[in-house]
Parts: structure tokens; C-alpha cells; sequence
């Protein structure tokens, strides 16, 4: 039995996979009808806010994002370690320098508890990593070291921390066109095969920071992280890992300028209300299905840890006091209409009983992280995406806070 769940998610070989989804595919397009007919049973029943056709294109994607998965374990993604494919939809929007292999963490560097949490089971392994530039920028300039003073984006990517390549997806891209900032984004290992489950993510996050500040030059005070779902999670334990190497008198990778956390997942044992309650509100496929599990592997009561669990933690939380005796700025956004609503309104609950001052944003009907498909050719509902626009004003409003005395292309 894995942690979570009362069942164990598959993990065919690659030829049961082919079987699975060959003698599938057409009993799951057969049912979207049916599903539809039922979801607009679903609307009769319970009056949402939204309208019948967001409410069904929300419903049967949802669906059919849980279909396609059969129950089991995502596959390795095979451009993890190239710019994907999808990639040339946004060149438009930056440029990206040639993927590079990422070393793990030095052994010099502390161990906190957390990176033992799965024993020897996890092990420091190098992974790839992508830096963007602003548009025009010369290809040897791209990963060049940082200047004096320069200012840059740390983006992790979400998708669970089992699926998600950082730069298939406009996001990273038109935030580097709108700041004018360089980004750089470690691909962390995926929790797809057994030694890759939490903490792999952990130590793989710790080694991108080194990366950034010893490789590429940049002064932690010049360094932002922002990402998303996971990848906002990943902000936040980032953050919380730096300032405890800070208490332990090891100062070499400092504090960056502030985090900005979109829809961060705060409970990883879905928990809260929320995840129920708003089922179909959301696109989001149920996390305690595959997501929690597979990340899980190896940990025995995730929800006494402030690092997978940062809605449950204690109150006060004696880190988020530093952070609050440091001014240091959080940036939190989610939608009200998301599965993970509860679990980041007590996240940010925490982190202002601890003094923070968080600037928190709640985007009225919005789903999870709906935004990266704001751009997609098909509209999977009304106004999908509407919130990209408003992300995008709240980060730069963040960069200002984060470094007043700066002028970026956002300014």
C-alpha cells in the first residue's frame, strides 16, 4: 500500500501502456457525451456561478484528464533534457540559450533533516537546466555570468512534481519579455520512477540555486523565484531551506530578493475542503489519485512537516517569523474556483499570523492555474486564461517591491 491511497497507481511497461491506451481510446471519446450529459444534470443540480458551458468544459476536461492517465504513473518525458517542441510557439517572446546538465549539490553543503526524510533512498544526481534572455540577446551572452548588479528570475516549473517541462508552456517566455530579466529554470527530477520521489526535488531545487549564484554570478539579493502550482510550492521550500542553512551560521547562498507563489500546493494529503468541494469548479484532476502517492513514496506522515505540508504547520511559524522580521516580500495568488483554495488561504493565514506581510490575491472564479492555457488555439472554456494579465501586473508590482531602487523593463 502506498501512502494516501488504499491502492497502488499502475506502472506498466511501456508496451502495456501502448495496450492500455490502444484498447481504450475508444470506449474514453465514446463516453465524453455521456459525461456531458451528466455534467449538465450537474449544472441543474447545483446552480454554479460560471455558466453551463464553463461548467462543462471544465467537468469533461477534467475527465478526460483523469482518463487518459488509466490510473497510472506518468512516463519520462523525452525532451526533459532538450528545448520542447512546443517551444517554437513562443521564440517570439525570447531567446534560449542551449540546454545545460545541472551538477548536484556540493558535498561541502549542510544536510538538513529534510534530504534524509527518505533515508538512502534518494540520492544528489545531476538533471538539466534552461536559461532564457531578452529578445536579441547574443547566444554567448545567454549564459554569461551575471554583471554587477544584475537582476534575475529563479522559475521552477509545476505539473506535481511528476510531470512539467519549464519551458513548454508561454509563461517563462513572456515573463522574460515583459521584465526584461534573465530566467533561469532547473528541469528537477520528475517523481516517475522510485529514486526520483520527494525529496529528489529538494535536493535538485538546491542544486539550481547553486547553480545560479556560484556558476552564473548572481547575488542571491538580485535573485526572485517564482512558479506555480508545484513550482510555487518549490518557492517556498527554496526559501524555507535557504534560511535554515542562515540559522545554522552557513551563509554562502544567503536569501533571495522575495518569492511569488501562484497556487502553490500547501497540503500535500489533500486535506482541506476545497479539494472536494470545489471538484467541479476545477480542471484539476484529483492529486490524491497519482500526484500525492507517487511523490510520497517513501514518507510516513507528511502532514508534521512544514516543507510538504506549509497549511498544516504549527503556528508561529518560526520561519515565516524570519521572513517577517526581514521584510521580506511574498507574493501568494489562486483562484477561488481551484481544488487547492483552502489549503493557500491557510498557507497565507500562517505566514501573517507570523508577522508577513503577504500581498495575497484571489482571482474571482478563477481555476487552477488556468492562465497557461491562455494562449492555446483551443478555448477550453469561457475566458480561460483571463488571469495571465493580472499575473502579470502583480509580478511586476512585486519586482518593485522586491527591488525599489531598481529599474527593470517592468517598470
Amino acid at each position: 500500500m502506498w501512502p494516501l491511497t488504499p491502492w497502488r497507481p499502475l506502472e506498466p511497461a511501456p508496451w502495456q501502456r501502448s495496450m492500455l491506451r490502444l484498447l481504450t481510446i475508444g470506449p474514453i471519446i465514446a463516453s465524453i457525451p455521456i459525461v456531458a450529459v451528466y455534467h449538465i444534470g450537474t449544472y441543474i443540480y447545483w446552480r454554479p456561478k460560471r455558466g453551463l458551458a464553463r461548467h462543462l468544459g471544465v467537468n469533461v476536461f477534467r475527465y478526460l484528464g483523469a482518463a487518459i492517465r488509466l490510473g497510472c504513473v506518468a512516463i519520462r518525458d523525452p525532451e526533459e533534457a532538450s528545448i520542447p517542441k512546443l517551444a517554437k510557439y513562443h521564440r517570439h517572446l525570447a531567446d534560449a540559450g542551449e540546454p545545460r546538465t545541472i551538477p548536484p549539490i556540493k558535498d561541502d553543503v549542510p544536510r538538513l533533516p529534510v534530504l534524509e526524510s527518505a533515508g538512502d533512498k534518494i540520492k544528489a544526481a545531476p538533471f538539466p537546466g534552461f536559461m532564457l534572455a531578452p529578445k536579441g540577446t547574443p547566444q554567448d551572452d545567454i549564459w554569461a555570468r551575471a554583471k554587477p548588479g544584475e537582476k534575475g528570475i529563479f522559475y521552477i516549473v509545476g505539473g506535481g512534481y511528476e510531470v512539467g517541462h519549464p519551458l513548454q508552456f508561454f509563461c517563462p517566455w513572456d515573463l522574460v519579455n515583459e521584465t526584461g530579466l534573465r530566467l533561469f529554470t532547473p528541469n528537477y527530477r520528475k517523481t516517475v520512477v522510485h529514486d526520483q520521489a520527494w525529496p529528489t526535488q529538494m535536493f535538485d531545487l538546491l542544486a539550481g540555486w547553486q547553480y545560479m549564484i556560484e556558476e552564473l554570478g548572481f547575488e542571491p539579493k538580485n535573485v526572485v523565484v517564482h512558479g506555480s502550482s508545484a513550482g510555487g510550492h518549490g518557492c517556498l521550500v527554496l526559501t524555507r531551506y535557504l534560511d535554515e542553512l542562515l540559522q545554522t551560521g552557513w551563509t554562502r547562498w544567503g536569501l533571495p530578493a522575495g518569492l511569488y507563489a501562484s497556487a502553490p500546493c500547501c497540503d500535500q494529503t489533500g486535506s482541506m475542503p476545497s479539494i472536494d468541494t470545489n471538484q467541479h469548479t476545477d480542471w484539476l484532476v484529483d492529486p490524491r489519485l497519482i500526484i500525492f502517492p507517487v511523490v510520497l513514496r517513501y514518507i510516513t506522515n507528511p502532514t508534521s512537516d512544514p516543507y510538504l505540508c506549509p497549511a498544516l504547520a504549527p503556528r508561529p511559524d518560526l520561519h515565516f517569523k524570519r521572513l517577517a522580521a526581514a521584510n521580506f516580500p511574498v507574493y501568494v495568488d489562486a483562484g477561488t474556483d481551484e481544488r487547492l483554495w483552502d489549503e493557500v488561504v491557510r498557507t497565507v493565514e500562517n505566514m501573517r499570523y507570523a508577522g508577513i506581510d503577504v500581498h495575497f490575491t484571489g482571482y474571482e472564479g478563477g481555476t487552477h492555474c488556468e492562465y497557461v492555457f491562455a494562449r492555446s488555439p483551443v478555448k477550453f472554456w469561457p475566458g480561460v486564461g483571463f488571469t495571465w494579465p493580472l499575473l502579470v501586473s502583480q509580478f511586476k508590482q512585486f519586482l518593485k517591491q522586491a527591488w525599489p531602487d531598481v529599474q527593470t523593463a517592468s517598470a
